[in-house]
């Protein structure tokens, strides 16, 4: 009997080491899991950790990929892909992937942005088949110079990298920080009409004012949005918002906004709403208490996405190169 309890704590052991193992193998896999190829750069899916030990691909027999991009949206009816005859930026970047890899390439991107809003780092994931016309995979930093010879002027390739299956543009996302453009002037460039809203004199100190009583508490942002609300998407109605507003050097103003899940038009009603504030139409407290009618909707030009942050474990390039 002594000998079959020595033999079952052996096994016992054995299988304490091997979970043991496994737990380490899957927090080191975490380190890498985000991994992004920069911009001129060729790193294996096989990462090599600090004690030497190889960290497998997921063998779905899939390559994951990260893609950051910038866009003029002017001349697009906004990111989501729509009828063929419409062009949108979801739209001709599948079809650039979709030549590139030679597979019909469809992304997710983290946010649908308007028509005619920009994006300086859009995020978007999607998936290839594990090997290239029969052969090799294809590589990041070849994929993403084909990618740029391929896509439209208005629309760059900032940064493109493989990642792993867990990772969603959209869901995978902490929050997003957008901008907004304010010209204090009834008169603008030409050069800068795309991207900004020429609404002359403003008091931005007041603007300021009302845009810190509707920062960092959860509020109800119902009367700041349009449309059908889809919770599965834009998650509740009550939302915790920062946004600033500061002057910029010269007759111009930035409006700051980040949330974790913005609803839709939300970020364009709230700057609606600060420059309502600003012509004196209402006071600052107004904001807490608005209602729909009394929002207008900013116009698309000024608004930028600006950043996306996402879980350490899925790391984002750093500083891209152009």
């Amino acid at each position: 009997r002594t000998g079959v309890d020595s033999s079952w704590f052996q096994v016992a052991g054995a299988l304490k080491s091997t979970l043991l193992h496994c737990c380490v193998w899957a927090e080191a896999a975490g380190a890498w899991a985000g991994l992004i190829i920069m911009i001129g750069t060729a790193v294996d899916c096989n990462r090599v950790l600090a004690g030497g030990a190889a960290v497998p691909c997921p063998s779905d027999g899939l390559l994951h990929w990260r893609l950051h991009l910038a866009y003029d949206g002017t001349d697009f009816a906004g990111w989501q892909r729509q009828l063929d005859h419409v062009q949108t930026v979801q739209g001709e970047v599948d079809k650039a992937l979709s030549l590139v890899f030679a597979t019909d390439v469809r992304t997710v991107g983290v946010s649908r942005t308007d028509s005619g809003v920009h994006a300086r780092c859009h995020v978007c994931h999607f998936s290839t088949p594990d090997n290239w016309r029969g052969t090799t995979p294809l590589e990041a930093d070849v994929a993403l110079q084909r990618l740029r010879l391929v896509l439209p002027a208005a629309v760059l390739a900032l940064a493109l990298g493989r990642t792993v299956p867990s990772f969603h543009a959209r869901l995978s996302a902490i929050r997003k920080k957008y901008t907004y453009r304010l010209a204090l002037t009834g008169a603008v460039s030409p050069f800068e009409s795309r991207y900004c809203w020429p609404v002359g004199p403003l008091d931005v100190a007041a603007m300021d004012r009302a845009a810190r009583l509707l920062s960092g508490r959860r509020h109800d942002f119902t009367a700041l949005t349009l449309g059908e609300h889809e919770p599965s998407y834009h998650g509740g109605v009550e939302k915790t918002l920062d946004v600033h507003v500061q002057h910029d050097s010269g007759a111009g103003a930035t409006v700051l906004l980040v949330c974790d899940r913005f609803l839709y038009k939300m970020a364009r009603r709230v700057v609606g709403a600060l420059v309502q504030v600003g012509r004196g139409v209402f006071p600052p407290e107004r904001v807490l208490h608005l209602e729909r009618t009394e929002v207008p909707t900013a116009p698309p030009q000024g608004l930028f996405l600006e950043h996306v942050e996402y879980p350490c474990y899925f790391p984002a390039p750093e500083d891209a190169p152009l």
